[in-house]
């Protein structure tokens, strides 16, 4: 590992989407930032995730992670085209519109979607087909969110390292990777026996949290849930928009690749895939689509998500140590709420300040007063 030669002014641990981003951002308010990451990384969420930037079901979000994911999804076009720019890697941001299939609670829905005043178009099937034969006649109709967009997150993540390389960001990896800890303060991390001080550390590290954490109280728990996706290659154009139903989705790209997820299951850090979910992701493919029934997937993943009790991600200050700052447990949404979780945890870090949302982010929210 290449020597340091000053002092950091925030060191971030964990180099998936919420750590790049927060070292973006951090490095536009004028801090020095270091980003510490595993030499042999695991599945993290950030590289295998689909990249829709929407909750599958927003109706069923709790109004916090609406005011963040809304506020990200300000941030991602100017973001997006800025990278290409700077770094000539284009992470295709694509306003393609998502379609949602029966069945909804139309009335849950549609409240929601006035008091939000989201754009939609409530279709029976006719239109339905109309608009994604691929999709057929078999479903009885759904709901279009012509607005909802989408990145190719591997590329994203790509740009974003490329561009903080380039601006003087440095990367350190290692087998071993603690905080550490004097006098109820963090003051630096350890990497593979090399100490490294900065100013400010922040854990950002998605399902591998808290083990980092694990000599920190109160305990800020985050369980890892591992999802598997598919990807076959079609003719492009073949689907022009997501398609999601009951959580299951389709995500078309522009060359024709389009993915199928994602299981959620409970099987601890083992990022293994399996034939049954192959085969229960192959089935759902051609129910949503009947056109891909006969194709065979060209990629088969995995990737650990970061699961808070409460699905709620922790973004702050870490309430029983000093100078320790934590962002992650964005689970399903981690892609989408990285712009804006980096922007809210900037503001509390610099400028000492939170926005409406951060209360119902503050990792200490469980604690009894």
């Amino acid at each position: 590992m290449q020597r340091l030669m000053t002092t950091p002014d925030c060191l971030i641990a964990g180099d998936g989407a919420a750590g790049l981003f927060l070292a973006r951002e951090l490095l536009g308010r004028g801090l020095q930032v270091v980003v510490c990451g595993k030499a042999v990384a695991g599945p993290a969420a950030s590289w295998a995730a689909g990249g829709i930037l929407s909750p599958l079901e927003p109706w069923l979000e709790p109004e916090p992670i609406t005011q963040l994911a809304r506020r990200s999804q300000q941030l991602f076009p100017g973001l997006v085209a800025a990278l290409k720019r700077d770094t000539g890697i284009d992470a295709e941001y694509d306003s393609c519109g998502m379609l949602v299939l029966e069945p909804l609670d139309h009335d849950r829905v549609d409240a929601w979607l006035e008091y939000q005043a989201v754009t939609h178009e409530w279709l029976d099937s006719e239109r339905l087909t109309a608009l994604e034969p691929a999709v057929g006649p078999s479903h009885a109709g759904g709901l279009l969110l012509p607005d909802v967009a989408q990145v190719r997150n591997p590329r994203l993540l790509k740009a974003l390292r490329r561009d903080l390389q380039a601006r003087g960001v440095h990367f350190c990896t290692g087998d071993n990777i603690r905080l550490v800890l004097t006098d109820g303060r963090c003051s630096g991390v350890d990497v593979d026996g090399e100490r490294l001080v900065a100013g400010r550390v922040v854990v950002a590290a998605g399902a591998w949290s808290s083990e980092l954490l694990s000599d920190c109280k109160p305990d800020l728990a985050v369980t890892p849930v591992r999802g598997q996706m598919l990807a076959f290659q079609a003719e492009p154009g073949l689907l022009q928009r997501m398609v999601l139903q009951t959580r299951e989705y389709l995500i078309p790209r522009r060359d024709g690749l389009i993915l199928a997820g994602s299981t959620l299951e409970q099987v601890g850090f083992d990022s293994e895939t399996t034939t049954a979910a192959a085969n229960g992701l192959r089935t759902m493919a051609a129910r949503l689509a009947p056109q891909l029934a006969d194709r065979v997937p060209m990629h088969h993943w995995s990737g650990l998500r970061p699961a808070t009790a409460d699905g709620l991600p922790y973004i702050g200050r870490h309430p029983g140590v000093d100078g320790l700052y934590v962002n992650y447990g964005h689970f399903r949404n981690g892609i989408l709420l990285a712009p804006a979780s980096a922007e809210l945890l900037a503001d509390i870090m610099v400028d000492g300040t939170d926005c409406p949302p951060a209360a119902a982010f503050a990792p200490d929210r469980h604690i009894a007063e």
